[in-house]
């Protein structure tokens, strides 16, 4: 969902898949109920340019009424009434040798498709408005990485506060390297000693390492979000 492209395209797939079966059980309905080409023609298109036609077939089948020709008069008639409306001679109603009735899996995968993409259009659009909330950094959904000596988060959302990650320095030559990419809003990082002190502050959209640690000691880095997103990376480590 964070990439359009992909999620409108499979918006546009759902839809056109389940239009097409959702179609094809309408023709093969009115097929069955002896409907003339022409017209079952007819509501087939407009089920496959619209999921309403679909509904609109869904009202209108239960009228549809087979037609027949009266030996007497020849004039079209339905086969369920008992006499002819035109010349008034009886009527006993014909079998008729009709396709079979259209399988069920045309009706259930065409339903199942565009209920899923309404589900998914859904969760998008709650998605996609979560991002106009800013989260405090520590609670908001991201990618993250805090363990040891590694801090590592992308926002999924607008990050908004303060977090810190503790690090220690296991060697002379150990030293803090760090990047950051803010593509909205403020960050301000501030590396610090165990007792928060600043020690510098780290200007943000940057790559490059700290070295001035001490062996053995722990240290913080302070990352402020105002409206952040983006993402930002640090560990201690040896340098080469």
């Amino acid at each position: 969902m964070n990439d359009p492209i992909i999620f409108v395209w499979t918006v546009v797939i759902m839809a056109v898949l389940g239009e097409l079966f959702l179609a094809l059980w309408v023709y093969a309905d009115a097929k069955a109920k002896g409907v003339k080409p022409s017209l079952r023609m007819l509501f087939f298109i407009i089920s496959l340019m619209n999921s309403s036609g679909f509904i609109a077939y869904i009202i209108v089948r239960n009228f549809i009424r087979q037609r027949v020709v009266c030996p007497q008069c020849n004039v079209s008639i339905s086969n369920d009434v008992k006499f002819c409306p035109n010349c008034g001679a009886a009527h006993t109603r014909q079998e008729m040798n009709l396709p079979k009735k259209p399988k069920k899996y045309l009706l259930v995968t065409g339903i199942a498709l565009m209920a899923l993409m309404l589900t998914w259009i859904l969760v998008d659009v709650t998605y996609r408005l979560s991002f106009d909330t800013p989260r405090s950094l520590n609670h908001t959904p991201s990618t993250r990485i805090e363990w040891g000596n590694t801090w590592y988060m992308r926002f999924l959302t607008t990050a908004n506060g303060p977090g810190e990650h503790t690090f220690k320095a296991k060697g002379d030559n150990w030293g803090l390297i760090y990047s950051s990419n803010i593509t909205q809003g403020a960050l301000k990082i501030e590396f610090c000693d165990v007792a928060g002190n600043v020690i510098t502050e780290i200007p943000p959209n940057t790559s490059d390492t700290l070295k001035n640690v001490e062996n053995g000691k722990q240290y913080k880095v302070v990352v402020t979000a105002d409206k952040a997103r983006g993402e930002f990376s640090f560990k201690m480590k040896e340098l080469e």
